[in-house]
């Protein structure tokens, strides 16, 4: 493990109060060690892969958003049916927290702001505003549309990043 704190040389007495976490670190037990690290999904450029120290409903979550992907955008969809040909965007984010045991059914993108609990999750984290949801999981956003594009063009893991503005963070507990 890497430790770089992100405060500035120019701070020193600030700096100097990080060694002491450095050390604990670097002399914990790595049980310990990993659950302050953070997991991160593989990405092929198609389908994503969650490491195995990951909770078993993050695989899940990542199963359910794989057999998403090349799916079409449609306005609806996910939420008559969650097998459905097409899904918009709380229709992607409902059929992956249902197939990983953290939704009981399809909920519209504004219900979502009082979904789970409030803020970033360790390896799930909604992100709501007003007439849109996606998801990161485990650091890779599930996404309906490509940020800047303009458009939906369906389910998708997007490697690239994306404005957060005006977005609220939830996350299921405990993840």
């Amino acid at each position: 493990m890497v430790f770089s704190p992100a405060l500035p040389i120019s701070g020193f007495r600030r700096v100097t109060s990080w060694w002491p976490i450095a050390l604990l670190m670097v002399f914990l037990p790595s049980a310990f060690q990993s659950t302050w690290a953070r997991e991160y999904l593989e990405y092929n450029g198609r389908l994503a892969f969650a490491p195995a120290s990951v909770p078993q409903a993050v695989h899940h979550a990542v199963a359910a958003a794989n057999a998403l992907q090349r799916k079409p955008y449609r306005y609806g969809g996910g939420h008559r049916v969650l097998h459905d040909r097409g899904y918009d965007c709380s229709g992607t984010v409902s059929y992956v927290l249902y197939h990983a045991g953290l939704l009981r059914g399809p909920m519209a993108s504004n219900q979502f702001r009082s979904y789970g609990a409030p803020g970033p999750g360790r390896y799930i984290t909604l992100f709501v505003k007003d007439g849109h949801v996606f998801m990161s999981v485990c650091g890779l956003r599930l996404d309906t549309s490509d940020f800047g594009a303009g458009r939906g063009d369906g389910p998708r893991w997007r490697p690239t990043a994306r404005s957060f503005k005006g977005y609220q963070m939830r996350h299921p507990p405990g993840l």
